[in-house]
């Protein structure tokens, strides 16, 4: 749902129920408040909670790379987002700081060897810490250009060593 609470602040809110006769029952918030500070600059503070059901994969098919766990829970993601947007005339830069909180990942507990294969996890989770930075611009009648680099950092949640190629 959505409140105009005051001509330059926007509330959205939102939460959704979803129950899987299997994993149970999990509770979704959304809360954001955007608006402008002045012209041409604007804001936004978002809050969401998310959930992943395990796959199939994981929760009941057996690979040489690992062995399906039916015990699985849900993987849920909590998001801490800002974004700040500039546009003057038809050039728009924008910048999106964030930090995701995931909690319950599934994941091989190390490296499969031949022969012994792991069996998928519940794992303590990724902390990441990031931003995102966008710039895009309109010229002509219908032509445009666009440009997007995020940088992240994100760490296991039990060690607190970096986790690369996330």
């Amino acid at each position: 749902d959505q409140w105009e609470a005051t001509k330059k602040l926007t509330v959205t809110a939102g939460l959704r129920f979803d129950h899987l006769s299997d994993l149970g029952s999990n509770l979704s918030p959304r809360l954001s408040l955007s608006g402008r500070l002045c012209e041409g600059f604007a804001y936004k503070v978002l809050y969401a909670r998310a959930f992943r059901a395990p796959s199939f994969r994981e929760l009941g098919f057996d690979l040489a790379s690992g062995t399906s766990n039916p015990d699985l829970g849900l993987v849920k993601a909590d998001e801490l987002a800002l974004a700040f947007t500039w546009q003057r005339n038809r050039l728009r830069l924008e910048a999106h700081p964030f930090l995701n909180l995931v909690e319950d990942t599934v994941a091989l507990p190390g490296l499969p060897a031949p022969g012994h294969p792991l069996t998928f996890a519940n794992a303590e989770g990724v902390r990441a810490l990031g931003i995102e930075l966008v710039a895009s611009r309109g010229f002509g009648l219908a032509n445009s250009w666009f440009a997007n680099l995020t940088l992240q950092d994100p760490q296991d949640r039990a060690t607190e060593e970096r986790m690369p190629g996330l």
